[in-house]
C-alpha cells in the first residue's frame, strides 16, 4: 500500500469502466480500465491503469486467482535502452 497507491482508502476513488468479462465452464477472465485518483504529496494526482483479472469458479461461486493492472505509457514518452 505505501509503494502503490497510498491513498487507497483515503482521498482515493476507483471507477471501474469498459468491463468486458469472458467466462466458459469453470474459468472466466475479465478486462477493463480502472481510473485512480488521489493526493500525494499535497497534489492531485490521476491515473488509468488497464486491468486484467483472471477468475475460477469454487463451491462458493467465482474467485479471482490473478490480478494483473498496468499503466499505459504516453506515445510521446521516449523510452530508454
Amino acid at each position: 500500500e505505501d509503494e502503490f497507491f497510498p491513498w487507497h482508502g483515503g482521498t482515493g476513488k476507483f471507477a471501474l469502466r469498459e468491463l468486458s468479462v469472458h467466462a466458459g465452464g469453470d474459468i472466466a477472465f475479465a478486462t477493463g480500465l480502472l481510473d485512480c485518483g488521489g493526493t500525494e504529496g499535497g497534489r492531485p494526482v490521476e491515473y488509468t491503469l488497464r486491468l486484467t483479472l483472471g477468475l475460477t469458479r469454487t463451491l462458493d461461486g467465482w474467485r479471482i486467482v490473478h490480478e494483473h493492472s498496468s499503466e499505459p505509457m504516453p506515445f510521446d514518452e521516449k523510452v530508454e535502452g
